[in-house]
């Protein structure tokens, strides 16, 4: 991002990632479904910028921003809602506008298929299990409804479907997914030596995708 650029921050929370920014002489106005109450406290630290409430499924601010960007958050929206999201997002950028984003986890193929589905619910049995005959009380609970997965060529189809040109996509962390796993966890704990070697294997799964993508 430029110092100089207009940037609308979506779905930004408590604005962790903002703040550093905005620290920085960055020109972000940050935005969510509310405006938390640590706000008034934020600018005493880091200095005054906006904060509206916004919701990107269905509003669009009256000003363009040269750049939008959104982190870890829109795993959890449907295809459908995706293209809203899309559209909205198209309408508030200036011509030739940027938009980055961050789906939070990793790509929807084979390996992420096996691991998720297979491996982890697997781990989770065994260790519960396991906690039975040790008689310790360890709890267990499946959620089936953490978002959507998705291969990268379908975030790139749906944005060019609304108007967004594909730009690059940069993948970094190849841990985090993997320390879902606490057998993995624990092997890195108490062997430090082996973390190489699961950052080697954790490509496969980066936990963070950043696409960019022009307004066209």
């Amino acid at each position: 991002l430029k110092q100089n650029e207009k940037t609308l921050s979506i779905a930004s929370g408590r604005a962790i990632n903002e703040l550093d920014l905005i620290s920085n002489k960055h020109n972000i106005t940050c935005s969510d479904l509310e405006i938390p109450e640590c706000y008034e406290a934020s600018k005493k630290l880091f200095g005054n910028f906006d904060y509206i409430k916004l919701n990107i499924l269905e509003d669009k601010t009256k000003n363009k921003f040269q750049c939008i960007f959104c982190i870890s958050a829109l795993y959890i929206f449907s295809n459908s809602e995706l293209e809203k999201i899309f559209y909205n997002i198209r309408e508030m950028l200036e011509k030739d506008g940027i938009l980055i984003i961050d789906f939070g986890g990793a790509e929807d193929h084979v390996f992420s298929l096996i691991f998720h589905e297979l491996f982890l619910l697997v781990e989770a049995y065994m260790v519960f299990f396991f906690s039975k005959i040790i008689n310790k009380k360890i709890g267990f609970e499946i959620d089936y409804n953490h978002g959507y997965r998705r291969k990268n060529k379908e975030i790139i189809e749906i944005a060019k479907k609304l108007g967004l040109k594909f730009i690059e996509v940069k993948e970094y962390d190849y841990l985090s997914e993997l320390q879902r796993s606490i057998i993995i966890r624990k092997l890195i704990e108490f062997f430090p030596f082996i973390k190489k070697f699961f950052s080697l294997f954790g490509r496969k799964i980066p936990y963070i995708r950043f696409f960019k993508f022009r307004k066209e």
